[in-house]
C-alpha cells in the first residue's frame, strides 16, 4: 500500500503546518519565512510546480506580515458533464460574519492518480468577480484524487492564508452475503459476508461490517466487525445470528487519508 499523505489546510503562513509531498520545487528567493514573527514555518517545499516566485501565493504580502489574519474559505466540488469532469468552487471568506468574496484569486488544480503518490499539476484558474472558479477535465481518470490550491489574497483590513482543499475518490463496495436460500436463514447456521472495494488499491484500507436485527420497529446492531481490504480488493466476516427475526447488513469503507467513506447499502434476510 502506497504511503499515506498528510494533507494541509492551511498551506502557507499558519503555525503549526503539516504540508504533502510536491510534484515539482518552486523558485527560492523568499525570506518571509526568516524574519519576524517566527510563527510562521521554515520555507516549505511548494505544493505548486514552477511559480515564478514567491509572490504568486503571497500576493502583496510583505514581512513581517501586517492586518489580522483570516482563513480563506475555498469550496471545491466535481461533478460529471459532457464535455468531461468539471471541477469549481468558491473562494470566500467570513470576516466580520460576512461572505467576501476574492475575486482575482489564482487556483491551481492538480490530480493524483490511483497507485501513484505525487500530485500532477492540471491547469490554473482565476476567480471571477464574486470568487467562483472553474475547470474542466476533459480526459478524467477513475478514482483519481483532486486538489485545489488557492493562492492568499490581500483584502482591506486582513490578509488571507493560501489553502488548500481537497476532494477525495469516492470507492465503489459492493456486499455479497452467502449461506441464504430465497433470502432466508436456518437459525444455527452462519451467514457469510465478503465486501469488494474498487479501485484495487484500496489494499490496506479497513471495512466495517455490521449486522442488525429489527426489534420492537427498530434496528439494534447485533454484530460489527473491522476487517482489511486484501491485494484482490476484498475482505470478509462470518457471523451466527442467536434468535429469529429479520436481519440486514452492510460494509462501510473507513474514510481515510486517500479515499472518502463508501457503503454497500443494506442487504436483508430473514432467519427462521
Amino acid at each position: 500500500m502506497r504511503r499515506k499523505i498528510v494533507l494541509a489546510v492551511a498551506l502557507c503562513l499558519a503555525a503549526a503546518l503539516s504540508i504533502g509531498a510536491a510534484p515539482a520545487l518552486a523558485a527560492g528567493g523568499c525570506d518571509c519565512h526568516t524574519v519576524e514573527p517566527l510563527s510562521a514555518p521554515a520555507a516549505h517545499a511548494p505544493l505548486v510546480a514552477s511559480p515564478p516566485d514567491c509572490t504568486t501565493c503571497h500576493k502583496g504580502m510583505t514581512a513581517p506580515h501586517t492586518g489580522v489574519f483570516t482563513g480563506e474559505y475555498v469550496a471545491f466540488r466535481g461533478s460529471a458533464t459532457t464535455a468531461g469532469y468539471r471541477l469549481s468552487g468558491k473562494v470566500y471568506s467570513m470576516w466580520l460574519g460576512g461572505g467576501a468574496a476574492h475575486p482575482g484569486v489564482l487556483v491551481f488544480l492538480q490530480q493524483r492518480e490511483p497507485g501513484l503518490d505525487t500530485f500532477t499539476d492540471l491547469g490554473q484558474a482565476t476567480t471571477n468577480s464574486i470568487g467562483n472558479y472553474g475547470f474542466t477535465v476533459t480526459t478524467p481518470v477513475g478514482y483519481a484524487y483532486y486538489r485545489a490550491i488557492a493562492a492568499g489574497w490581500i483584502g482591506p483590513t486582513w490578509t488571507s492564508i493560501p489553502t488548500i482543499r481537497n476532494l477525495k475518490p469516492v470507492p465503489r463496495m459492493t456486499l455479497r452475503v452467502r449461506g441464504l436460500r430465497a433470502g432466508v436463514l436456518r437459525l444455527g447456521h452462519r451467514i457469510g459476508a465478503t465486501a469488494k472495494a474498487r479501485p484495487v488499491d484500496m489494499a490496506g484500507e479497513t471495512v466495517k461490517f455490521n449486522v442488525q436485527q429489527r426489534v420492537r420497529a427498530k434496528w439494534v446492531t447485533r454484530f460489527m466487525v473491522k476487517r482489511t481490504v486484501s491485494a484482490t480488493g476484498t475482505c470478509g466476516c462470518k457471523y451466527k445470528p442467536r434468535t429469529r427475526g429479520l436481519y440486514r447488513a452492510k460494509a462501510v469503507s473507513i474514510k481515510s487519508a486517500d479515499y472518502a467513506r463508501a457503503s454497500s447499502g443494506w442487504h436483508k434476510f430473514r432467519v427462521k
